[in-house]
């Protein structure tokens, strides 16, 4: 009787997993990660500084880091921060937390990540790898109607980064990755 209990729990906690197209709030009893908001994750491969493909073991998604904005991979520190973005998540247990609807405008699932608890997006901005998402490449208070999460703690390691000259930091000329798109 108890291994029947166990299985049915099991299965009930594996409907909870969301797919690309189901990343959405779900109350789930037994789940207490659906009940929050979280999924839990694997890496499958890496994008870019802050775009890769995650997989819940039955299906393979693309994901943005909500929050930050990586040099892109023909930019100075754009193959930096991609080596270091493999090395936060190979391996680790991956928490995704959707932000706003979850989607970004390429259909790519967006949210904070966590591996093994770690705040990604956070550790690559600490590291000058990334700087603070800007929705139109401006600084802070500028659009702030425009963020869906509180950009404070992102800010603050980015100014942290910079007094530190954190790689990016290092550069005197170094375009943000919003102002190299638009450049392009």
């Amino acid at each position: 009787m108890k291994k029947i209990v166990i299985i049915s729990l099991f299965l009930v906690c594996i409907s909870c997993t969301p797919n690309i197209t189901e990343i959405v709030k779900q109350d789930c009893p037994v789940c207490p990660d659906c009940s929050e908001n979280k999924y839990i994750y694997a890496l499958s491969s890496i994008v870019d500084g802050d775009s890769f493909i995650m997989t819940d073991g039955r299906a393979q998604f693309p994901v943005r880091i909500a929050g930050i904005d990586a040099p892109e991979y023909n930019q100075a520190f754009g193959n930096e921060a991609k080596s270091k973005l493999i090395k936060l998540l190979k391996g680790k247990k991956l928490t995704f937390e959707p932000v706003g609807s979850g989607m970004d405008f390429y259909k790519r699932a967006l949210g904070h990540i966590y591996a093994n608890g770690e705040d990604v997006g956070l550790a690559l901005i600490k590291e000058g790898l990334a700087y603070y998402y800007r929705p139109t490449c401006k600084d802070y208070p500028i659009d702030k109607d425009k963020y869906n999460y509180d950009p404070a703690l992102y800010i603050d390691a980015e100014m942290i980064a910079q007094k530190n000259k954190r790689n990016v930091w290092r550069e005197t000329n170094a375009l943000k990755p919003c102002a190299f798109r638009r450049k392009k």
